[in-house]
């Protein structure tokens, strides 16, 4: 029984100097210790010296496990055991921190070049155009009420105020149509462009004796606009000074004056303020 159980504490425990003792018990109460004593010193003798404390030092080496003269061989030469591999692992640990660390400097200055080149070319153009395109409700309201201080000037006969009133009306279009078509040339989305080129807008328009109902395009519709208040502003005051307003009565230059009193209030400046609100909504997208 010492005997199995002192294999157990070698084999299990791994605890040499326990089994080495309960071996010992074991063979003690087994008789066989004395004559294992006597060899030894007979092999000692012979050998010219130590006895049995030679015979024990040989017989501790002997019994030793396997497994712990395995572990005390990896513990003395783990360092020079798969030296290459290692220093080839730690080469390549090496490689990949400065690959990721050169990763990271790309990717930060890429993302800052992209921010600043989105916010200076998309973020600000686009803002400018709900700025610039804001200015078109103005410039079709102003329009009424410089036609309106034409007539004023043609009743007073005042032709200062007239001639201002008309080159008013002029300049106020030709920035109109300028800036509408270098917005047509810069659309931020294809949403913006499909509104300029394919939306239907009904206005109101003198032709002949009659009105019609005309559909256009955004594109159409504020060119369209800018050149008939621009028409109208070359009416003399002698037309104004004339009370008749039939449609079938008055020239070409009065029709298109009640063209932009009949559809600037009600179509077009809601129309431009439908443009305003998509600029808008391109920036509030991009943010």
């Amino acid at each position: 029984l010492l005997l199995s159980y002192g294999l157990f504490c070698d084999t299990i425990l791994n605890d040499v100097k326990q089994s080495e003792a309960l071996k010992h018990n074991a063979a003690c109460l087994e008789g066989e210790v004395e004559e294992v004593e006597e060899e030894e010193q007979d092999k000692g003798t012979a050998l010219g010296g130590g006895g049995k404390e030679w015979g024990e030092k040989s017989s501790s080496s002997e019994n030793e496990p396997y497994r712990n003269k395995i572990q005390r061989f990896l513990r003395s030469h783990r360092d020079a055991m798969m030296g290459a591999e290692a220093k080839q692992v730690r080469t390549l640990h090496r490689r990949v921190q400065v690959a990721l660390l050169m990763l990271m400097v790309l990717a930060t200055a890429g993302f800052a070049l992209t921010d600043f080149y989105l916010f200076n070319d998309v973020a600000l153009r686009n803002i400018g155009l709900i700025d610039k395109t804001g200015l078109f409700r103005a410039y079709a309201i102003s329009s009424n009420f410089l036609f309106r201080s034409a007539w004023i000037g043609a009743q007073t006969n005042n032709s200062k105020l007239y001639a201002t009133a008309t080159g008013n009306i002029g300049g106020a279009m030709a920035n109109l149509r300028e800036q509408h078509f270098r917005n047509y040339r810069n659309f931020p989305s294809s949403g913006i462009k499909d509104f300029y080129l394919n939306s239907e807008l009904g206005l109101d328009v003198p032709i002949k004796n009659s009105w019609f109902k005309r559909t256009f395009n955004y594109w159409d519709m504020a060119n369209d606009f800018a050149r008939r208040v621009n028409r109208g502003a070359e009416v003399s005051m002698a037309e104004l000074l004339d009370p008749e307003y039939g449609i079938d009565e008055m020239s070409e230059e009065k029709a298109n004056i009640a063209y932009a009193f009949e559809n600037t209030q009600t179509k077009v400046i809601p129309t431009f303020e439908t443009m305003v609100k998509m600029y808008e909504k391109e920036v509030f997208g991009f943010g």
